[in-house]
């Protein structure tokens, strides 16, 4: 029996978006736990959320490659292209928009970037990737509130299984004994697991800007995500790495104090450590790949079934790192009884955005949603 292309087609994103993303996730722990040998010959862990923003920022830049690469292949298909052919030959957009609406979200994004990273160096790649899943409580609050998006009950039940399922993956975090160069204590773990659930809020906040704020923005998805790169670059390098170093730190620097970080002393790490290398590389090919497969899967799947992936990478994250501490001891993360306590939190979540997502419906609280539905949908044939 033979399989048709479109079915190919989807099980290619699929499986490019869980290798793009799970690939991610582990890099960016791994290379938070690499030793290293820095400025002025001190050692230490390379825990450098600053320097992981200018690396992520740079390969979302790439995108405008792909993207240029995606509109020479569809013109070659005689496609339809976004273009207007003028009477001097020259092609301009249909629709001009203002790129610079894009700073306001990179701006969001490199706050919970950097947030993110300093909390994932307490915290175990797969309780980073669940605790991503907190993201539904504050963006559906935050698009209530100036948006004005309203809150279905079915996905209020959502939330609040969401709530009791991070509550036991931080609980079992907090209780795992730590392992690797980077040991936590308990409560350093619990900070960090606040730094994530804060970063979780402040992108949140991303999306309810990038709804509110571009929603007139006519560039193609991936022409976004690379001035996004692009304005982010600048905004770490000039704002971010300059108040990373004068702030103090741990970081060892010609400052009269240390600096929370200095960049100079990354890419100190950066000429001197293979490993670091390695993985800095993997990690960039890893977020280029992601954002690019990120795309396909919105044009392929719905949004039910990107959800439905999101939990699949999670999946793979925890079995990825599980490996790798068999493999190579001290940079993934062992099994233990608290283990059981993170799988419930794990299984939970998931039926958490089942609910949310409406896949699993509540018989009594379903049709009070479908007349918010109706309502929602008379108040647009209204306003159009």
């Amino acid at each position: 029996m033979l399989i048709s292309k479109e079915l190919l087609h989807k099980i290619h994103v699929l499986c490019g978006m869980l290798l793009f993303g799970t690939g991610s996730s582990v890099t960016m722990k791994l290379q938070l736990d690499v030793e290293c040998v820095g400025y002025n010959g001190v050692p230490h862990t390379f825990d450098k959320p600053i320097f992981q923003s200018i690396v992520m920022f740079f390969s979302m830049s790439l995108c405008f490659f792909i993207e240029k690469l995606i509109e020479l292949f569809k013109r070659r298909s005689n496609k339809e292209a976004a273009y207007t052919q003028l009477e001097d030959g020259e092609k301009i957009p249909e629709k001009q928009a203002s790129v610079f609406l894009i700073l306001i979200p990179t701006t969001f994004d490199l706050i919970a970037s950097t947030l993110m990273t300093f909390g994932l160096i307490y915290t175990p790649a797969s309780v980073f990737q669940m605790l991503r899943g907190s993201m539904i409580i504050f963006s559906s609050f935050l698009s209530r509130i100036f948006i004005g998006k309203k809150i279905r009950y079915g996905q209020l039940i959502g939330i609040f299984i969401s709530v009791i399922a991070l509550v036991l993956v931080g609980v079992s975090a907090i209780r795992t004994p730590s392992t690797g160069l980077n040991e936590t204590t308990g409560f350093q773990t619990a900070m960090g697991i606040l730094m994530i659930l804060i970063a979780q809020f402040i992108q949140a906040g991303q999306i309810v800007a990038e709804e509110f704020f571009m929603k007139n923005l006519t560039l193609p998805p991936l022409k976004i995500v690379a001035f996004e790169g692009i304005f982010g670059l600048i905004e770490t390098v000039f704002i971010a790495c300059p108040f990373g170093y004068f702030v103090l730190g741990s970081d060892y620097s010609t400052m009269q104090h240390n600096s929370f970080e200095n960049t100079y002393d990354s890419f100190v790490c950066l000429i001197h450590s293979t490993p670091i290398i390695i993985i800095t590389i993997i990690f960039a090919i890893a977020v280029l790949g992601l954002n690019a497969y990120g795309m396909m899967v919105t044009n392929a799947f719905n949004a039910v079934n990107r959800t439905l992936f999101e939990s699949a990478r999670t999946a793979c994250v925890w079995l990825v790192m599980i490996i790798i501490e068999f493999c190579w001891a001290g940079h993934g993360e062992k099994l233990s009884w608290w283990s059981l306590l993170e799988l419930a939190g794990f299984v939970i979540l998931f039926f958490a955005t089942l609910v949310y997502n409406r896949v699993v419906k509540i018989p009594f609280i379903e049709p009070l949603d479908q007349k918010i539905d109706a309502e929602e949908n008379d108040k647009l044939v209204k306003e159009n």
